[in-house]
């Protein structure tokens, strides 16, 4: 089974900050990922909250390429989005990503990104994360 990673989201000063998912390609059921994930792709949501709002897909050394969400409900118990984005080539791509539904103590959440059409968590594939949120420190 794929380790999982977290996914994480930050507010800062009252709004939601991006959250910037680092994206590392597994290519077979017993490919592990890094720790930390291998920077294969870069997935931004720039709206937080829900999947709704604006999300950019950025390939290494690429610059980052606006994609539009669409609804699509693929049976992810955490929940999951779709969008869709044009290449500079002029390639259409299609990103579906499941999110777990364990959250951790830390409020981190897992997510699993496929290309093409939607997988609950079968390579091959993205396996995506933030940055964990730092535990608070709990009072003497």
């Amino acid at each position: 089974m794929i380790a999982l990673a977290f996914l994480a989201m930050q507010a800062v000063s009252g709004a939601e900050a991006p959250e910037v998912f680092t994206c590392e390609q597994l290519k077979t059921e017993s490919a592990e990922p890094h720790e930390p994930l291998r920077k294969d792709l870069v997935i931004t949501h720039l709206a937080g909250g829900s999947s709704d709002g604006v999300w950019t897909v950025a390939w290494p050394g690429k610059a980052p390429i606006e994609a539009a969400t669409f609804k699509s409900d693929f049976g992810s118990i955490g929940g999951s989005v779709a969008f869709r984005w044009t290449e500079p080539t002029g390639r259409v791509q299609t990103a579906y990503i499941s999110f777990s539904d364990i959250v951790t103590a830390d409020g981190s959440r897992a997510g699993w990104l496929s290309l093409g059409k939607p997988s609950l968590w079968q390579p091959p594939g993205y396996m995506c994360a933030t940055p964990a949120i730092k535990p608070a420190k709990v009072p003497a």
